[in-house]
């Protein structure tokens, strides 16, 4: 790699689920193979019925992120990962971050899919409108 090249990168997606960690041990496995840094964006907005309140809403998805990274690949490897905390709906945040990606990965369903359903929402927006190649993580990745 000359000094004008840069590290590939992977982009995971995560939303807390089983699903979403299952994507980040994939695609942490994936970055180790190929020397890539490996990113994990989580996405959030406020509720449709919002009220004003003192929650945080950021805050609340950057703990969901900090316990699925520890949840999935443990502290040590936990601390190399680019974190991503971004307002709006997840699959247009993931489209806008794969640009220089060589890939982007996310869980079949999150927490908004229904059992029984193909892909959830996000991971097709994905698939459909990402600018680099897209693996969907169907099931189960063991540590």
């Amino acid at each position: 790699m000359t000094t004008t090249e840069t590290k590939p990168r992977i982009v995971v997606g995560v939303d807390g689920s089983q699903g979403s960690e299952d994507a980040l041990r994939w695609g942490a496995h994936y970055a180790e193979l190929i020397g890539a840094d490996l990113d994990a964006l989580i996405a959030w907005s406020l509720p449709e019925i919002y009220s004003y309140t003192s929650r945080d809403y950021a805050a609340d998805a950057r703990a969901t992120l900090t316990r699925s990274l520890q949840r999935a690949l443990g502290p040590d490897r936990a601390k190399r990962v680019t974190v991503h905390v971004v307002e709006g709906h997840p699959a247009t945040a993931l489209t806008a971050l794969c640009p220089g990606a060589q890939m982007l990965v996310v869980g079949k369903q999150g927490h908004g899919g229904f059992a029984g359903m193909g892909l959830g929402s996000v991971s097709h927006h994905c698939v459909s409108h990402a600018c680099c190649p897209t693996v969907v993580v169907p099931g189960t990745i063991p540590r």
